[in-house]
């Protein structure tokens, strides 16, 4: 199982990149092109991880601290400089205190 803490981190940019690489790799599991079903973007100061092609409401049930297709989120605290929450059922959206 990959974990990823998230009160590690400080950075939300890095944060989101390493995030990015966790989901390709559970949308690779699913049989899926990791570059055409998993995006991340920049908007103002705020990242945001689409993964359109999860399985239903992985977005609410990941960062409610289930595994997800082998991988889990552990560390939502609000001890980082980070902040991560879901945007919606398949979005994840994140950005620095």
């Amino acid at each position: 199982m990959t974990t990823l803490d998230v009160s590690e981190y400080d950075d939300a940019g890095e944060l989101a990149s390493d995030l990015q690489e966790l989901i390709r790799e559970a949308a690779e599991v699913l049989g899926q092109d990791p570059k055409l079903e998993v995006s991340l973007l920049e908007k103002e100061d705020k990242y945001v991880l689409y993964w359109e092609g999860g399985p239903w409401e992985w977005a609410p049930d990941f960062t409610g601290g289930e595994n997800i297709m082998g991988a889990q989120l552990t560390g939502i605290t609000r001890n980082s400089g980070v902040w991560l929450e879901c945007k919606n059922s398949f979005a994840l959206v994140m950005g620095e205190y």
